[in-house]
Order: structure tokens, then sequence, then C-alpha cells
């Protein structure tokens, strides 16, 4: 159809404008180099479609293989970093051992001196506490004694008056008043008079009586009573006082009570006055 020159002419117009536009697309924006599939980074790669276009199914498949393989790299260098990590890490707890062990020592120290602080505490309370329970049961025994002998006192002055009233009936036989006083009433050279008196006397006695029963009633029902001291008695210092000493006898031996003097007095189990008695001895 042409001829061989004009082939060759045509040729070269087609290759100049090829070249005239390729050039036109290197000199156009960036947007337009993408839009051809031009990489703005390599311009002396082609498109991103042509390098895929021209890659092998054998070196695709290479790609995907490659892929796994990074992983487990990736994964080896964090293992190998944490592995310097923790060798960083002992070394420098190595590197501490002086500072710890002072450390640990000084702890040490501090927690027993807590342990003697705590015992010393421990043993300040318990001291506390025991002098607390002294402190009530002596404010206790204190407040029952103070109850109890109230009328310590009251009670030993009432007893001289316990004392005459015995003194006084022991010398008055109320046998002999009331002989005394039948033979008032019977004898007719008795005046009216004297039978009044004798009578009189006869009821004093018995009034007496009742005011010493009476006061010894009152007197025991406030914790007072009376010791039971008799002859032959042992003596007892801490009962009785002895007054006199008298040889011992038959009916007296050595160490016993010879006689009583002035009857003892307990006041709720505590000797109120010791019974005065005399007391046969052997020299």
């Amino acid at each position: 159809m042409f001829a061989p020159k004009s082939r060759s002419l045509l040729t070269m117009i087609g290759s100049r404008a090829r070249v005239h536009t390729f050039k036109n697309v290197f000199a156009a924006p960036a947007c337009s180099r993408n839009f051809f599939g031009f990489n703005n980074n390599n311009n002396n790669t082609g498109s991103s479609w042509e390098q895929k276009s021209q890659q092998t199914p054998q070196q695709e498949q290479q790609a995907e293989t490659k892929k796994p393989e990074q992983t487990q790299q990736q994964e080896q260098q964090q293992t190998q970093q944490q592995t310097e990590n923790t060798q960083k890490t002992q070394q420098q707890t190595e590197s501490k051992p002086a500072v710890d062990d002072a450390r640990v020592k000084e702890l040490e120290k501090e927690i027993e001196n807590l342990k003697n602080s705590n015992a010393k505490y421990d043993d300040q309370l318990k001291r506390a506490v025991a002098e607390m329970a002294n402190v009530r049961r002596i404010a206790k025994n204190d407040v029952d004694n103070a109850k109890k002998f109230a009328l310590q006192s009251f009670s030993k002055n009432l007893l001289d008056v316990v004392d005459n009233l015995e003194a006084g009936l022991k010398h008055l036989i109320e046998e002999d008043v009331s002989q005394i006083v039948k033979l008032a009433q019977n004898n007719p050279e008795c005046s009216e008079e004297m039978r009044k008196k004798a009578n009189a006397l006869f009821t004093s006695i018995e009034g007496v009586k009742r005011t010493e029963n009476v006061l010894l009633k009152v007197l025991e029902r406030n914790g007072v009573t009376k010791m039971e001291v008799a002859e032959k008695t042992p003596f007892d210092p801490n009962f009785h006082e002895a007054m006199m000493k008298v040889p011992p006898s038959e009916k007296t031996p050595h160490n016993t009570v010879a006689m009583v003097l002035k009857s003892g007095w307990i006041l709720n189990e505590r000797v109120l006055r010791p019974a005065q008695v005399i007391v046969a001895i052997q020299d």
C-alpha cells in the first residue's frame, strides 16, 4: 500500500507523537499522573496496575507466602525484645543487692522495735486492768464494811448499858424477891404501904428483864451478838482479854478461863469487845 520509505516515515512520525504524548503526561499535574496510573514518588517505575499485571501467578503466590513469614519474624523480634527487657530488668535488680539488704535490715529493725513497743504497751494495759480490778474490789469491800460496821461505835456504847442491866439483875434474885413479896402480903404486921413497895420492886425487876431482852434483840438484828464464854473455856487471846491470873485447880485447868468479869461481843464476825476474864495459869 505504501512504499518502504513512506512506511519508515510514518513509523518515525508515530514514535515522535508517542514521545510527545508521554512528555505531556509527565508535565501534567500530580492528579493527572495519578489518573493515568503513574507513581508520583517513583518516576522511573510504571503505574501500579502495570506492575500488578506484570506479576506472574508464581510471584503472587510467593508474595502471599512471605506475609506469614514476615509475621513470624515480627513476633520473633517482639519476643527477643521482651527477653532483652527482662534481662535488663534482672541486671538492674542484681545491681542493687546491697541497697535492698540494707533496706531489709532497716525494716527488720523497725519491726523488732514495734514488737517491743507493742509488748510494753500490752504489759501496761494488763497492769492497768489489774489495778482497776483491785480498786473496784477494794472499793466494794470498803462499802460492804461500811455497811456492816457503820454501827460499831454506837453498838460499843450500848454495851455499857447492857453491862449495867446485867450487873443489876445479877444481884437481884427473882426467887428472893418473890418470897419478899409473899411475906409482905401475908404478914399482918406489914402495912399497906410496905406491900405496895414490895409489889413495885417485883414489877421493876420484871421491867428491867424485859428491857434487857429488847435491847439484846435490837443488837442482834444489827449484827451484834454475845460471846459464849464459860468456865474451863480454853483461853484465846483473839477473843479474850486476861484481866487477872490465878493458879489452876481441878475445876479450872491450866490456860483456861476461871471467871468471866465482863461479857464479850461480836459485830458481823468482828470482835467488837473481847471478853474480860480471869485466867488460870501455872507459874
